[in-house]
């Protein structure tokens, strides 16, 4: 009788994408060299230092040494000066290289050989990942730096691998809710996350609520009041939608209504659909509206898909909080630059700055950004993470900026975490563009205490309530070791890579598409 086979072991992957999937609202874009740069030199890294540290390459990956080499590549590529930004058909910055005040790749290692020292960060340094060659070989040094206690994070913008109508196709709920709780809660710090809609899942239709419905209650039975939901809403629909909204907000009380550019004129302050659809909200009391406007390449600040009719809505209805999803980012906008108010058109980011100046509203006003895969793609390249982060800090303050992942399409939160920990905007582009340093505090309101207020969290009660509960243990028990803990592959449900299977999921998945 043969001997059973062994079960293969799972590809060993990075501990943060260098190259990001898209979420399945964008088609993905050929990775930029800069990132290919990067990965190389982790993979360099992870040669030298599982020898020297005794450890297996897995081993060494998945340790906070890992996450740390990680980093210090990011930060070596930036400072190579190692190819720009591809993909950009209204790349507008330059390249990034090795940051204003310039990159040192520390002693015992060259920019190229990943070894060693600073390990690419400088004494005045660029903008980047505050994480030295120490980081990479002493786990106690590593994780002083990316998983200090105290932060209440919460999420703002996750999903569940598909969105399905209730009864689940035959899927168990309690199988969906499992992995969506091992993924957010288990493997990443996240406390408290909102479940929100892809695009196409208010043609569902209440049913679709009724499985986000399933999965919060799931979510509260294993994991305490960690979960939200938002509930997906087409005001263009006219009187009908009025009714539907009721109908929910009677039998789910969503925290948010979700909503989309459509095809057409969706304009979110129009006297047609749009301001009816704002009394609506005020009316039954859930007065938050979550308005995706980025992502896809839907042109300058005037198009249809833009922040600038979410951002008038705001204007118009100061009573109400809009929730603006991603930013405006836009996946082939470089942003290595500052915002330039006499520019004729404004693209990504951008987009969200002139809106906000054109109706007067800042950081005492009732719209707020949300980082939701943007800072999942801008996170690689340092320069145009320090320019995203520092527009929207100059224009919102650090009280309108919610941490956001997309996540499960994104992939496990806990990589976007530890980055943003360690991120800082430098000296020197706080001195030239007037961006204020990322300090902890600052860090700690996008974290979570922005959305936390907004949505009306009582931090203390529910850190009480999460801190005991089943997920907490297997938490403790996944950091105690990670084998302990049966989790989904990291990549079983992230978004696509490739252009083919971007159209595969269109193809397949109804509930991807805008129109």
């Amino acid at each position: 009788m043969g001997s059973r086979k062994s079960k293969p072991e799972p590809e060993l992957l990075p501990p943060l994408d260098f190259h990001p999937p898209s979420n399945g609202e964008f088609c993905p874009i050929s990775p930029p060299s800069r990132a290919i740069d990067a990965e190389r030199r982790f993979w360099r890294m992870v040669e030298e230092k599982h020898r020297r540290l005794g450890m297996t390459r897995r081993e060494f990956v998945h340790s906070s040494c890992g996450m740390a080499a990680a980093l210090l590549a990011i930060n070596q590529a930036a400072c190579s000066g190692s190819g720009k930004v591809t993909g950009g058909e209204r790349a507008t910055g330059g390249d990034a290289g090795c940051g204003p005040a310039g990159c040192g790749t520390g002693a015992g290692g060259t920019a190229g050989s990943g070894a060693g020292g600073n390990g690419g960060m400088s004494s005045g340094g660029g903008a980047g990942y505050a994480v030295d060659g120490g980081m990479t070989e002493d786990a106690g040094m590593a994780d002083a730096g990316m998983m200090p206690a105290g932060d209440f994070v919460f999420d703002v913008q996750t999903h569940t691998s598909s969105e399905l109508e209730a009864p689940w196709d035959g899927i168990p709920p309690d199988e969906r809710a499992l992995d969506f709780i091992t993924q957010i809660f288990v493997q990443s710090e996240t406390d408290v996350a909102v479940l929100s809609g892809p695009p196409g899942a208010r043609a569902l239709g209440a049913p679709n609520v009724a499985a986000r419905d399933q999965v919060k209650e799931l979510v509260a039975r294993l994991a305490g009041t960690r979960l939200l939901i938002h509930a997906n809403a087409e005001p263009e629909r006219g009187s009908a939608e009025i009714d539907y909204m009721g109908e929910l907000a009677e039998t789910y009380a969503p925290a948010a209504w979700k909503v989309y550019p459509h095809e057409g004129a969706l304009l979110l302050d129009s006297d047609e659909f749009g301001l009816p659809f704002v009394e609506r909200a005020r009316a039954l009391g859930v007065r938050m509206v979550a308005a995706h406007r980025g992502l896809w390449d839907n042109g300058d600040h005037t198009a249809n898909g833009g922040p600038g009719d979410v951002v008038r809505a705001a204007r118009a209805a100061p009573d109400l909080n809009f929730l603006v999803y991603h930013s405006g980012y836009e996946s082939r906008t470089d942003e290595n630059h500052p915002y330039d108010p006499d520019a004729a058109s404004h693209f990504g980011v951008d987009r969200m700055v002139r809106a906000l100046r054109e109706s007067d509203i800042g950081p005492d006003g009732n719209v707020y950004a949300e980082l939701g895969t943007t800072w999942a793609n801008v996170m690689t390249d340092p320069d145009q993470a320090a320019h995203v982060l520092g527009k929207l800090l100059v224009a919102l303050g650090p009280d309108r900026i919610l941490w956001g992942t997309d996540c499960v399409y994104n992939g496990i939160p806990q990589s976007q975490i530890a980055a943003f920990r360690m991120f800082r905007i430098p000296e020197s582009m706080q001195e030239t563009y007037g961006y204020p340093e990322l300090t902890a505090e600052i860090k700690a309101k996008i974290f979570g205490l922005n959305a936390a207020r907004i949505y009306g969290i009582d931090i203390a009660a529910t850190r009480r309530e999460i801190t005991a509960d089943d997920v907490a243990m297997l938490r403790t028990s996944f950091l105690h070791d990670p084998e302990s803990v049966p989790v989904p592959d990291r990549r079983r449900y992230e978004g696509p890579r490739t252009r083919r299977d971007f159209f595969k999921l269109l193809k397949r998945d109804r509930f991807y598409r805008h129109g």
